[in-house]
């Protein structure tokens, strides 16, 4: 029987503080690559998120009343 290798799973091992940090520093001047290897962070998603296809969405629908309408009628019951 061949010898087989178990598939390796990939875990991020970033968090988005980290990406917030390195997007903050190639702001102020760092190159991609060197915030990149500052921070442990692959190059790509900090490409992607510099370019203009990154949008931070949320999920689910948009809210019915906003904020304030949400207040008062919290106030009132």
């Amino acid at each position: 029987m061949p010898k087989t290798k178990k598939p390796s799973l990939y875990r991020k091992t970033y968090t988005e503080a980290n990406i917030t940090h390195a997007l903050d520093a190639i702001n102020h001047g760092m190159s991609k690559r060197k915030a990149a290897a500052v921070f442990n962070i692959p190059r790509s998603p900090l490409q992607f998120r510099l370019s203009e296809n990154f949008v931070k969405s949320k999920h689910g629908p948009n809210p019915v009343l906003s904020v304030a309408e949400e207040n008062t009628l919290v106030d009132q019951i």
